[in-house]
């Protein structure tokens, strides 16, 4: 009897193991299918459906598996230096489009894209292709704001200092025009 118990819990015990390890299998199996689905297209919402899981799931086990997160990280920036590959070709040897002569596809020109061009050298020589521009101000400075309360237009005007040490507004004044005022050139 004490053996016969014995040996039912060691079945169970083996048999949940079994099942642990099988789960353990499919969960690094749909891990494996999402993360080479990332890889491919870059879409989390693909990703998802073909591995058959919800991104709320995915989510989780990224929070919960590190090496999960890397690998997804890794699958993304994969997908983006695709992208940019495919981008680079387009801005350099352009792509296929038809020519057509009276509804009639007579031909194909190649066109490269200068746009395409444009935008890969300002992501990889900001410096030169996207200059930073910079403003600076020094002393008083007086904002006028239009509103316009019951059909009645307010003008709200406020002198002050601005400054990046203190971007608060000092003081201000409001006072109440006429509709027919010419406040056009106050602006």
């Amino acid at each position: 009897m004490i053996i016969r118990q014995k040996t039912k819990k060691r079945i169970a015990l083996e048999a949940s193991r079994r099942t642990k390890a099988v789960a353990t299998r499919a969960r690094r199996n749909v891990n494996g299918i999402f993360i080479e689905t990332i890889r491919e297209t870059g879409n989390m919402a693909a990703a998802c459906r073909v591995a058959g899981v919800s991104a709320a799931t995915m989510y989780r086990r990224r929070e919960s598996n590190k090496a999960l997160a890397a690998q997804w990280e890794e699958a993304l920036e994969s997908a983006v230096d695709t992208l940019e590959l495919v981008a680079r070709e387009r801005a350099l040897n352009g792509v296929k489009e038809p020519v057509f002569y009276k509804g009639e596809i007579v031909g194909e020109i190649v066109k490269p894209s200068d746009r395409l061009m444009e935008t890969l050298l300002r992501a990889h020589r900001p410096d030169k292709f996207n200059p930073v521009q910079k403003l600076e101000h020094s002393g008083g400075v007086e904002v006028s704001i239009m509103q316009f309360s019951g059909g009645t237009p307010m003008r709200s005007t406020v002198i002050g200092k601005v400054s990046p040490d203190s971007p608060t507004v000092i003081e201000g004044e409001h006072e109440i025009i006429s509709k027919d005022d010419d406040y056009s050139d106050d602006v």
